[in-house]
């Protein structure tokens, strides 16, 4: 068929047209010798193909006749072109209900809410989940990782009664280990170790490698400038802080045992992506766990962007290698809804520019993760903070409010809990 001929193609009548039909058999079909004998029986047999479904009829008995042809050659190519309608008939039936709400597990996902519309949805009450995925109850020990929104929601699953994992106590000073944010209290933790806050997704990897011996790190140790109290901080530990060298290195190996500890034991973990941007060790390439603040660290690295692929592998291995101790282990990707406080990126693209960026580089990345692991499950409070809720920023415009923290929850509990 020539791409110059104008197709005509219609719901009615339309498909009864010679070029219409012709358009469509050669979709539906893909062998033009195929094609051309079925269209001489059409014209010959003046076959009434007004719908659609008639003219998918007609193909259908057409393949199965060609297919009992004496030619073996010949036949072979029928079944051929009949195998490739099924397919092709197939899939225009998923085409033709992709926008109909009925049938779907959640029928409100199909359209954006519009209170304008007669069903009245309004974002303010959305959950913009599915349906359940019933793999928590109250017993199942769960433990998370990631960045200051993560804890947030690690507070939460404490008190609302979660099984989760604390393998490390949290100090706060004068301990000899202890948390520069405040450690526990209440009973309730920041995370299941003091791995401190965690931004991007190589950490996450490095936290594993280094807990579970894959990888041989290098033991560095930043002194605080005076004004800030003077104490010492592990640049792969952010929000961790040691009054000595000897506190560090005599915390280390145990710091280790709980990290494994915690992956061990942890049969769901919420893992949260924060940062695209990352600061880079120029020995070794490892990822700092946050931006530097003081120039002891910026001579030391510099600053890169990771890519959807970059993302997805330090997570995917993240897994593996937890999984090889822990074949439960089943991974809750979420992205974190809070912007870039600064970007290394400001001679070229404004921060809010950036964030985006990186928000949504961590998305796609987040929904690779998830695509090929059914140990893999996404939980879209990212969605739900910047879409779905009037005011969940606090004054600073870029941490989240505690009612805001109660409505992820709400909608964790109504995507994962089984009871």
């Amino acid at each position: 068929m020539s791409t110059d001929e104008v197709v005509l193609l219609g719901d009615k009548a339309g498909w009864a047209d010679p070029s219409a039909r012709r358009y469509i058999m050669d979709i539906a079909l893909g062998d033009d010798d195929v094609v051309s004998v079925i269209e001489r029986e059409i014209r010959k047999g003046k076959i009434d193909t007004t719908g659609f479904g008639d003219l998918v009829n007609l193909l259908n008995r057409a393949c199965e006749m060609g297919a009992e042809n004496p030619d073996a050659q010949q036949a072979a190519r029928f079944e051929a072109a009949r195998k490739r309608l099924v397919d092709y008939f197939e899939q225009t039936n998923r085409s033709r209900t992709v926008y109909k709400s009925s049938g779907k597990p959640n029928p409100s996902a199909v359209f954006w809410p519009n209170p304008n519309r007669d069903d009245g949805r309004s974002l303010e009450t959305e959950l913009p989940i599915i349906e359940k995925t019933p793999i928590i109850d109250r017993e199942t020990p769960i433990g998370s990782a990631g960045s200051c929104f993560a804890f947030r929601i690690s507070h939460q699953m404490q008190r609302n009664g979660f099984n989760y994992v604390v393998s490390e106590k949290q100090q706060d000073r004068p301990a000899p280990v202890f948390l520069e944010e405040g450690g526990q209290k209440d009973g309730v933790v920041n995370f299941c170790a003091n791995w401190g806050l965690l931004f991007n997704s190589p950490s996450f990897l490095q936290l594993v490698e280094r807990a579970f011996g894959e990888r041989k790190f290098r033991k560095l140790l930043m002194r605080m400038p005076a004004e800030y109290g003077g104490y010492y901080v592990d640049p792969y530990r952010e929000g961790v802080g040691f009054h000595s060298p000897g506190d560090y290195l005599r915390d280390y190996e145990k710091h280790l045992a709980a990290i494994r500890d915690a992956m061990t034991r942890c049969k769901a973990f919420v893992v949260t992506l924060g940062l695209n941007e990352y600061w880079a060790c120029l020995e070794d390439g490892t990822a700092l766990s946050r931006n530097p603040r003081f120039m002891s660290t910026q001579v030391i690295a510099k600053p890169r962007r990771l890519s959807v692929s970059e993302n997805v592998k330090a997570i995917r291995r993240f897994a593996e290698i937890v999984r090889a101790h822990n074949p439960d282990f089943t991974l809750i990707v979420s992205v974190s809804p809070i912007p870039f406080l600064a970007t290394t990126r400001g001679e070229k693209e404004h921060v809010i520019a950036a964030n985006t960026h990186s928000k949504s580089v961590l998305r796609v990345a987040a929904e690779e993760i998830v695509t090929d692991d059914p140990q893999a499950h996404y939980f879209p409070s990212f969605e739900l903070i910047t879409s779905c809720l009037p005011s969940p920023w606090e004054a600073d415009q870029r941490h989240v409010t505690d009612p805001a923290v109660d409505r992820v929850m709400e909608m964790f509990d109504a995507a994962f809990i089984a009871d």
